[in-house]
């Protein structure tokens, strides 16, 4: 199927780029994506996510949780209240939903 075929494709790519920066199995760096083939559907983000942690168990694979244009007022708040609380990001997804994302990143 074409979606677990773009799914295993990322995650080699992205394999391959933590073993070029000789990165083991026991690298904890954070992981996350950006762009728009994660929205195609849910199953190449569970692929891709499943995959990195056979191989890098202790990642850490975060969604995002917003449309890449969303960075520049995640950016603002952050240099002007130090971090994003549960309750100010919780406003943002009532107040920017065309720009969530949650949906794409199910299971």
């Amino acid at each position: 199927d074409i979606l677990e075929r773009a799914g295993r494709r990322l995650a080699t790519d992205t394999m391959a780029l933590l073993r070029r920066i000789g990165e083991d199995e026991s690298c904890t760096l954070p992981v996350t994506v950006s762009g728009g083939v994660w929205k195609i559907h849910p199953l190449v983000w569970n692929i891709y996510r499943s995959l990195l942690l056979e191989s890098y168990p202790h990642l850490h694979i975060r969604a995002p949780y917003f449309e890449p244009v969303m960075a520049g007022v995640i950016h603002h708040l952050l240099q002007r209240e130090g971090e994003v609380s549960a309750g100010r990001l919780q406003q943002l997804r009532q107040n920017f939903t065309p720009y969530v994302l949650d949906e794409f990143f199910a299971g």
